[in-house]
């Protein structure tokens, strides 16, 4: 009882904190503390912050009074499903791997994205980060753990990606978690050795974004949403809007996993006449949580993020989604073959994850079919990105597919048998994607150092370096601070006059062409290419052209 006492006055002490630091920290206090440097306003923010302060602390308390009362005691009431000992020793080996794997070579080069990230976010003050959405591609709480990296260790490309490899390990954990759930130990620790070697989970721990944070996210909150469905328990629908609300502030395509999750336990109620009330209040702690952390951002995403354009490209064109996504995939699998192999024993795993817990099939598919059809009605850029927050799944369901195949093909076999051959085709499937991780090392994601260095060492005096399209924000903006970044079709006609020399850079065509055709026709029509960086981001080479 005295655990349970203590914690209960530990969460009303919390509440009761949240609501006097509501009453009294005021909008100007707040104003004064994240705008020092920078001045600005924050509209209504700073109320809706206190605001959710005050709800919070409500929560709080409330649930207080459910632990006092015994309703969510402090211990789980049943433990966990036994796993033997080796089980456990497999997963921290495969997690030693997953870390040395991913920590190699991470100082290579950043690219755009990352680079966006460092100008924009991660040089601002701490506090001032949280003021900040001004386009989609903040992902908050990536960039407040890259600042307090980089303010412990430095600005470098290592501190910068620290976070994103310790997310791409920790995914292992509720992969195995949710594995061991829906399939069996052994299934559960092949899906994580796939992970741990697969060149495409390695290329996003790389990658100083929040990716591998929503994989993490993801993967908890549906293993939480399993047992709380299963256990209906105050600790479980808690611990799970923990979850949600942290994956919305890793990045916020977290909704499509609420949104799945919530349409099912809409028709599953509406069905069977029985909803479970308790998940609804966990979804109101989610919001809650969300709003507060997002409450100083939310006046400027919703003027101006909210609001952004994708012109008409082949990035938003679903051909060129499907083709560009199977390309990727052969990255990871050595070819086209493998890809439609491993596709249809995807499926086959899915199909039997469905039939066994039908709950976990619509939450694994579902979010991927809101992603899509919500880019595709607002028109917005197609990126396979998008949808790496489901990869865990797709590995889970592989691993069941081999299984499942095995057992059809060989079920007049005895089980020994099964197994033995279900480990001899899932290895080498492993062993095969394993062999692709070096192609991480290779090349940057992006060479703009290259192309910058090629271009100095060649240039003579008088030539002029110039960029254009997203190589600005690379180049002038981080990597080349002395060259000139060419912003509009007018500026470009300039240097053309000028009669000088020219160097020119730039990378994803398509972005050129959909943004800045005017820029494009100039690039077509006086500019010859001298050479191609390449990189490992597919389409993410960089152009350097001269002046023809």
């Amino acid at each position: 009882m005295r655990p349970r006492r203590w914690l209960s006055s530990v969460l009303v002490a919390a509440g009761a904190l949240l609501l006097l630091t509501a009453i009294l920290l005021s909008p100007d206090r707040i104003e004064a503390a994240v705008r020092r440097e920078s001045g600005g306003t924050l509209s209504w923010g700073p109320a809706l912050f206190r605001l959710m302060l005050a709800v919070n602390g409500a929560l709080l308390v409330g649930a207080a009074r459910l632990v006092y009362v015994g309703a969510m005691p402090p211990a789980p009431a049943r433990g966990a499903p036994a796993t033997p000992a080796w089980a456990w020793i497999t997963l921290a080996l495969l997690a030693a791997a997953a870390l040395a794997l991913r920590l190699h070579r991470l100082d290579l080069p950043l690219w755009l994205d990352e680079i966006v990230t460092v100008r924009d976010f991660v040089r601002r003050p701490l506090l001032e980060i949280l003021t900040l959405f001004p386009y989609q591609n903040q992902h908050m709480l990536y960039s407040l753990l890259a600042r307090i990296s980089v303010v412990l260790a430095g600005e470098s490309p290592v501190s910068l990606r620290l976070p994103a490899v310790l997310f791409g390990v920790a995914g292992l954990s509720p992969l195995f978690l949710l594995g061991r759930r829906l399939a069996g130990v052994r299934e559960a620790l092949l899906s994580c050795a796939l992970m741990t070697f697969s060149y495409h989970h390695v290329w996003f721990s790389q990658n100083a974004r929040a990716y591998t944070a929503s994989l993490f996210f993801t993967l908890l909150a549906t293993w939480l949403w399993l047992e709380a469905l299963e256990k209906n328990a105050w600790r479980w629908w808690a611990a799970y809007a923990v979850a949600m609300a942290a994956g919305f502030w890793a990045q916020v395509s977290m909704g499509f996993v609420a949104a799945a999750h919530g349409l099912w336990w809409l028709v599953t109620g509406i069905r069977t006449g029985e909803f479970r009330w308790r998940a609804a209040v966990s979804w109101i702690v989610t919001a809650s949580l969300t709003l507060q952390f997002y409450a100083l951002s939310l006046p400027q995403f919703l003027t101006t993020a909210l609001h952004e354009f994708s012109p008409e490209t082949e990035w938003t064109n679903p051909v060129w989604f499907v083709w560009e996504s199977f390309r990727n995939l052969q990255m990871g699998f050595a070819g086209p073959v493998p890809v439609l192999l491993a596709g249809a024993l995807t499926l086959l795993g899915w199909v039997t994850i469905w039939r066994r817990e039908p709950a976990a099939g619509v939450a694994m598919v579902l979010p991927g079919i809101l992603v899509a059809a919500t880019m595709f009605a607002l028109r917005h850029n197609l990126w396979p990105r998008l949808f790496f927050f489901l990869m865990g799944f797709g590995l889970l369901c592989l691993m069941v597919g081999i299984r499942q195949a095995v057992e059809l093909l060989l079920r007049r076999f005895s089980p020994l048998a099964r197994r033995t051959a279900g480990l001899a085709f899932a290895l080498p499937v492993v062993a095969a994607s394993a062999a692709t991780v070096p192609r991480c090392y290779v090349l940057p994601k992006q060479d703009f150092v290259g192309a910058r260095d090629y271009v100095d060492h060649r240039r003579q005096p008088g030539d002029i370096a110039v960029t254009a399209g997203l190589a600005n924000m690379a180049l002038p903006g981080y990597y080349a601070p002395h060259w000139r970044a060419a912003q509009t079709t007018v500026e470009l006609e300039a240097l053309l006059r000028s009669g000088r020399p020219l160097w020119l850079v730039y990378t994803l065509p398509a972005e050129i062409r959909g943004f800045h055709p005017g820029i494009w026709t100039l690039i077509q029509r006086h500019f010859e290419v001298d050479r191609v960086f390449p990189g490992t981001l597919s389409g993410g080479e960089v152009y350097v052209c001269r002046r023809k």
